[in-house]
């Protein structure tokens, strides 16, 4: 089941808590809920069948992580764009060549000839930082800020970078 936000809701009271309840109450996957737990922001023990999630830890867990402090890919995708910051493709209508075959012309507009700029492009690069645990994957503020400083000020001297080609 796909997330696609993270928000939290009241754990349940009075039982222990499984990983079918913070599913739930912290609406995310349950491959999200281990990792989370194999890299200790939550902790568990294990009861003879399942899993028993510690409420302090998982209380603690939910007090510290901010969603304002993130954006979501979509989110950090759309600031990128508002900033100036992506890349172009454009299809022209089909012309016909000297042979009578259609001919199909696209421009393809680069805004760095270092790599396509894209959210997933700017976290291989490490230009932008995620939150190693969470998915789906939630991008940091600050790195967003940061990124687009550092991608400003070097795109002072660089020109869009205009392919045309024929496919």
């Amino acid at each position: 089941m796909a997330k696609h936000n993270v928000v939290f809701s009241k754990l349940p009271k009075g039982k222990n808590l499984d990983i079918s309840d913070l599913e739930e109450s912290l609406d995310v996957s349950k491959n999200t809920i281990r990792r989370l737990a194999s890299n200790k922001r939550i902790s568990r023990k294990h009861d003879g069948k399942k899993y028993i999630y510690d409420r302090k830890s998982v209380q603690s867990f939910m007090q510290s992580f901010n969603r304002d402090d993130y954006y979501s890919v979509a989110e950090a995708t759309q600031v990128l764009k508002d900033n100036g910051i992506w890349d172009t493709f454009k299809n022209f209508t089909p012309k016909k060549n000297i042979n009578n075959k259609a001919q199909f012309i696209c421009e393809y507009k680069r805004f760095t000839d270092d790599f396509p700029i894209s959210v997933t492009q700017l976290l291989k690069h490490g230009y932008l930082r995620k939150d190693k645990d969470l998915r789906p994957v939630m991008i940091m503020k600050s790195s967003m800020i940061d990124t687009i400083k550092k991608l400003k000020q070097s795109s002072n001297n660089i020109h869009y970078k205009v392919n045309k080609k024929s496919a």
